[in-house]
């Protein structure tokens, strides 16, 4: 029996984690990111993702499904409902957040020049696509759609 000594394990053991790390093209493809992020200025970035828990909270409290809520470019949700699904989407990431802080935070991204339309494009649809709600399909249509949204503002 051969013995190999520490520094060769863990070489032995790094080779054997990156290869556990390739991923094909097709996996990739199918990834989505992790969070989606709602930029206010410079100095103020939240991470925004609904949780199984925070859609069952959104989903008692309007009685609805939450795909029914995400609208479509003749029919976007209130604004209303919008910033507090962006609030659910925050609550587990920032510690503490309250309602109220997303509405100062929206005022804010107001001052600096965003719009509804754009908070609809960018953050409330982001935070439905990373937070599992669509297929990888149904991301790129998604994602076609935004963008051509984006052009027509």
């Amino acid at each position: 029996m051969e013995f190999i000594n520490n520094d060769q394990y863990e070489d032995d053991k790094k080779e054997m984690d990156q290869d556990e790390k390739v991923v094909s093209m097709d996996e990739k493809k199918n990834m989505r990111p992790q969070f989606a992020y709602w930029e206010i200025d410079e100095n103020t970035k939240l991470k925004l993702k609904i949780t199984t828990e925070q859609t069952l909270e959104l989903e008692k409290k309007y009685r609805r499904n939450l795909i029914g809520m995400i609208g479509d470019e003749d029919n976007i949700p209130p604004l209303t409902t919008m910033l507090q699904v962006v609030h659910a989407a925050a609550v587990p990431w920032q510690h503490g957040i309250k309602l109220k802080d997303i509405i100062s935070l929206y005022k804010k991204y107001q001052e600096k020049g965003g719009t509804q339309l754009n908070f609809y494009v960018d953050v409330y649809i982001q935070t439905f696509m990373v937070s599992g709600f669509f297929s990888s399909s149904m991301v790129e249509d998604v994602s076609d759609e935004m963008k051509k949204i984006q052009e027509n503002m």
